[in-house]
């Protein structure tokens, strides 16, 4: 005779206990209750269910990449204004954009804006001849990197450049903040499930 419990069949008995087979304590998001066969059935998108009854990221999942904003510092590395008056745009502030670049070659860039020292882009940058998964993301680190640079004319001056090390906390939260890299005082990117 079976006895009660939470699981989908009692101890100590061969018949099944009573008892529901859904994990409690869940939120329904990407993290599930404990307990149950089917504790995670309702994962979000780009998780799966894992072993341990919680909604795991999946390594295969697509996302996008954006770069939302930035603060930049009033000077370049070396004190000098970003665009002086004998360039194009000059006036001071920079005309930042950014991109997503692979072994330092540019892919995917924002539309730079004039004459900013917080640039509020909110633009896709995701390369658009890669599957930019989690499995991707990890193997690849130290390949790929955000650059930001003040835009002059046909050239540009670096104003930072993060590697981001990105882990499944950074997908599952979907924002990465960088502080003081170089001259980005502030550098926000989010990632957005493309499933």
């Amino acid at each position: 005779m079976g006895s009660s419990g939470g699981g989908s069949s009692g101890t100590g008995g061969d018949t099944p206990g009573s008892g529901g087979v859904l994990g409690s304590g869940g939120d329904n998001g990407n993290h599930a209750g404990t307990g149950g066969e089917n504790a995670c059935a309702s994962c979000a998108p780009c998780f799966k269910c894992g072993k341990a009854g919680i909604c795991d990221l999946d390594p295969t999942s697509t996302w996008k990449i954006s770069c939302v904003s930035a603060s930049i510092a009033a000077t370049n590395l070396d004190g000098a204004a970003w665009d002086p008056g004998n360039v194009p745009n000059g006036g001071g502030a920079p005309d930042p954009f950014c991109e997503f670049q692979i072994h330092e070659i540019g892919q995917r860039d924002t539309a730079p804006l004039n004459d900013t020292f917080s640039p509020a882009w909110n633009e896709d940058i995701t390369p658009p001849n890669v599957k930019f998964t989690p499995n991707w993301v990890m193997s690849q680190a130290g390949f790929w990197s955000i650059l930001v640079a003040d835009q002059d004319g046909m050239t540009s001056d670096g104003i930072c450049e993060v590697f981001p090390p990105l882990t499944a906390t950074n997908f599952a939260n979907g924002t990465v903040v960088f502080s003081n890299a170089q001259s980005c005082t502030k550098l926000t990117l989010r990632l957005t499930c493309n499933e």
